[in-house]
């Protein structure tokens, strides 16, 4: 329900990598969708995953919950935190972004919430 409305957290977000990661490899994964088997052989690094966790955990509580943009320095600080570079701190925001404006806009939800766990 968060994933449609405006209240769609970083801490969300992490959950639901979390929730990606404990069903396998995202290629794997891909490749049981429908209509995504010819995404499995995109480069992806299962390892992103755990530099999404990394930059995440590395937010405040109330970093993680506000809906806001961070600034500059609150992502200088994340990326010294977790051992990344700003660059991957932004790319997370970016694809935060990008999520939470793709599961707005998706029809049924109710299929999506059943694969996810939700």
């Amino acid at each position: 329900k968060k994933l449609k409305t405006a209240t769609f957290s970083y801490e969300d977000y992490l959950k639901q990598m979390q929730a990606v990661k404990k069903m396998g490899s995202f290629k794997s994964l891909l490749g049981m969708l429908p209509g995504m088997s010819k995404l499995k052989d995109l480069n992806f690094d299962d390892r992103e995953v755990l530099k999404v966790e990394a930059i995440i955990l590395s937010m405040t509580p109330r970093e993680r919950k506000e809906k806001d943009e961070l600034s500059m320095t609150r992502r200088k600080r994340v990326a010294r935190g977790s051992g990344t570079s700003i660059d991957d701190v932004n790319r997370l925001v970016k694809s935060f972004k990008q999520a939470k404006q793709f599961f707005k806009n998706i029809p049924n939800m109710k299929q999506l919430e059943k694969m996810f766990g939700g």
